[in-house]
């Protein structure tokens, strides 16, 4: 006999998708980065902050993304950039010590070079992956969910 609230449980579970951060040799037509090769606006440069040139952090092309395109409207392309002599600790706005920035194409966009002065992290591709296991709410937040 299977309890309701486990059944009801099942179908908030949801299948994560995996990033692997290198470990394989890069393939040209994969655009998803971690801190390097990333696409920039050739009209507006590097991003920059009061303190210059920001690292990059995070590319991700959202149609390598199995399932990423869903609830992303017309966006394709996301980059995350960190001030580079501050973490931003508190919660800030978007340029505040980071930049979150969308592109809905990749056209007119050129791979650029990371500024030297932001170099200090190792350039590396990543391949996304749909787990084998799907995963639940944790039993302390079931209680939102359904009625235990």
């Amino acid at each position: 006999m299977e309890i309701k609230a486990f059944q009801e449980l099942n179908l908030f579970g949801k299948t994560p998708v995996i990033a692997k951060i290198g470990g394989f040799r890069p393939d040209p037509a994969v655009h998803s980065w971690f801190a390097g090769h990333f696409f920039i606006d050739p009209n507006q440069g590097w991003p920059i902050d009061q303190d210059g040139a920001m690292i990059p952090i995070l590319q991700i092309y959202l149609p390598e993304v199995p399932g990423g395109m869903n609830g992303f409207n017309e966006c394709k392309l996301i980059q995350i950039f960190l001030n580079q002599n501050t973490l931003p600790i508190d919660i800030t706005k978007n340029g505040e010590g980071w930049k979150l920035i969308e592109y809905s194409s990749i056209e007119g966009l050129e791979v650029a070079e990371t500024p030297e002065e932001v170099r200090g992290l190792k350039a590396f591709q990543i391949q996304w992956n749909e787990s084998e296991q799907r995963d639940f709410p944790c039993w302390e937040e079931a209680w939102s969910y359904v009625d235990l």
